[in-house]
């Protein structure tokens, strides 16, 4: 019985680390998917329930059309040429705006040119919301 054990707990071992349990498999997952470019801004989001609530608890503040174009930014599944590359390290990957930055997910939202004015009224509905 030994040597079945032994065999089974060969294969739930990824980097000499034993997942032995749901917890064990999630975070492992949950590291591999923190220490990648995608997951990096997610890092530390387990930390903020209330930043979470409008997907568990959807209000009439959106229109389902605008929920389902919400989500893809929520769970950080925009396109951009580092995600449409990965794997093929010979592939361009800077932005399609000219840049001269790599386009991550996080650049594009952040930090790219062309996306400023979106920024800008993003704040601004904010804003007058809050008043």
């Amino acid at each position: 019985m030994s040597k079945e054990i032994n065999s089974t707990e060969l294969w739930l071992k990824l980097n000499n680390r034993l997942l032995a349990s749901t917890a064990d498999i999630n975070g492992f997952f949950n590291q591999k998917l923190y220490s990648a470019v995608d997951g990096a801004g997610l890092r530390e989001s387990n930390r903020h329930g209330q930043a979470h609530r409008w997907v568990r608890e959807p209000t009439a503040m959106l229109s389902g059309k605008d929920f389902l174009n919400c989500v893809p930014t929520k769970i950080n599944a925009l396109s951009s040429t580092s995600k449409t590359t990965r794997g093929r390290a010979n592939q361009y990957r800077m932005c399609r705006a000219g840049c001269q930055s790599t386009q991550t997910t996080y650049h594009i939202i952040q930090a790219c040119h062309r996306t400023v004015g979106a920024r800008i009224d993003k704040h601004n509905s904010v804003a007058a919301y809050d008043k």
